[in-house]
């Protein structure tokens, strides 16, 4: 009885160091995660030249200016796809890779 009590304390302390563990092994895998996807697209933008670059920003710049005059704004929760072509002309206007991330 004494050796099932001691597998199940032992088996208890495992289980609460893995918890307290958790958010640490976590967040360190995360930040190395976001740290190798920052160090690619820099890397992609690198490789962009100057011409490039200057016409994704008048890109930017025209849809920011389509955008005046619009007289509602539309719920970003919404299930409906109405904004849908629109989001998808925004999401590729500074869309370098396919990591999602625009502008870093």
């Amino acid at each position: 009885m004494k050796k099932v009590v001691k597998i199940l304390r032992g088996i208890g302390y495992l289980m609460a160091f893995s918890l307290i563990l958790y958010p640490v092994v976590s967040n360190y895998i995360n930040q190395m995660n976001s740290t190798t996807i920052a160090t690619d697209y820099e890397q992609e933008v690198s490789h962009l030249s100057e011409e490039q670059e200057n016409a994704m920003i008048k890109q930017a710049q025209d849809y920011n200016e389509s955008l005046i005059g619009i007289g509602s704004i539309a719920d970003p929760f919404s299930e409906s796809n109405e904004n849908q072509t629109e989001d998808d002309e925004y999401n590729k206007l500074l869309k370098i890779d396919d990591t999602g991330m625009m502008g870093y």
